[in-house]
């Protein structure tokens, strides 16, 4: 409770005008280090740099943290990976009906993007493609199909497979970020990734390890930020600065707030659909600057012995 009406006080009632115009968006500058962000349910994106800003979809109003729609994130630059876990999971949310393709799996190795699934063309067609993965001129990922075989059988080429286009095989809902150029897949993981939405770039893609590893930037200048953090020796955060922003019922003007890892042996693993959960078990700390430092637990450490972070004793 005494971290929720310290939040109110500090959010709600913040000093100093807003930084913008009345009819400008609203925005807030965002950054982030060494951040485990759950984008969705089974889709974790590892942040390992990102500088940008949130922009509100309406002049009237500061983008909310807790509401996607409320905002576009706008990168300036990133330095993202994942997983083939989590590959999977955003590719079949893409992939959703009336695609016919199913059960798709992704796996990485030797530096390639393992795809196998099925085809629905009449019976269900077993298959197996391999793609390299490079950049494009215009902010792109290229998959580039190496082989294609089905029920153990090489194909000569994508638009060989049984006589099917590739169009056919990979069928995309439109506006969803995949697009097809000859026997090559192309992706714009920023219209890919869920709610909210993105905007950047690739300007660079490969595999490293077990990871997809991508740095995207843009076109953006976001607010200034201080020159020093709210909590300097913090390695894991998610810092707000500039501008607007609203959590819930509470807004914060001239934002300087940083939610930080309370374990920073690991990446801060932060769930932002979840982000009150985390906020509970953490405490906060008011700069002397007027800003706000919040510590949270890791949320995967929520239901263990340490989802409960305890605010250091003061002495007196």
């Amino acid at each position: 409770m005494k971290l929720l009406l310290t939040l109110a006080v500090m959010m709600g009632l913040a000093s100093g005008p807003p930084s913008e115009k009345a009819d400008q968006v609203v925005r807030c500058g965002i950054d982030m280090r060494n951040v485990s962000l759950h984008a969705a349910d089974g889709i974790v994106l590892a942040v390992r740099t990102l500088d940008g800003e949130l922009a509100g979809r309406s002049a009237s109003s500061p983008p909310g943290f807790d509401n996607p729609g409320s905002y576009v994130l706008r990168i300036q630059s990133a330095e993202i990976s994942m997983d083939a876990a989590s590959l999977t999971t955003l590719m079949r949310t893409v992939f959703a009906q009336p695609s016919p393709v199913k059960d798709l799996e992704i796996s990485i190795a030797q530096g390639e993007l393992v795809q196998k699934g099925k085809l629905r063309k009449g019976i269900d067609v077993p298959f197996t493609m391999k793609t390299t993965v490079a950049p494009t001129a215009d902010g792109r990922i290229r998959l580039h199909a190496k082989s294609l075989k089905t029920i153990g059988l090489p194909v000569k080429g994508l638009l060989d497979f049984f006589g099917v286009a590739l169009d056919d095989l990979m069928k995309t809902p439109s506006g969803r970020g995949i697009t097809i150029d000859g026997d090559d897949i192309l992706l714009s993981p920023a219209q890919m990734l869920p709610p909210p939405a993105t905007e950047g770039n690739v300007k660079d893609v490969r595999v490293s390890g077990d990871r997809l590893v991508m740095t995207m930037v843009g076109d953006v200048t976001p607010p200034a930020r201080p020159r020093t953090l709210p909590e300097p020796a913090s390695r894991n955060y998610v810092y707000f600065h500039g501008g607007s922003v609203r959590f819930g019922k509470l807004t914060m003007r001239d934002a300087d707030l940083q939610l930080t890892d309370a374990d920073a042996s690991d990446p801060f693993d932060f769930f932002p659909a979840q982000y009150l959960s985390q906020l509970v078990a953490g405490y906060s700390r008011t700069t002397e600057r007027g800003g706000l430092k919040v510590v949270m637990p890791d949320y995967g450490d929520l239901k263990t012995a340490r989802g409960r972070v305890r605010p250091p004793l003061v002495n007196r």
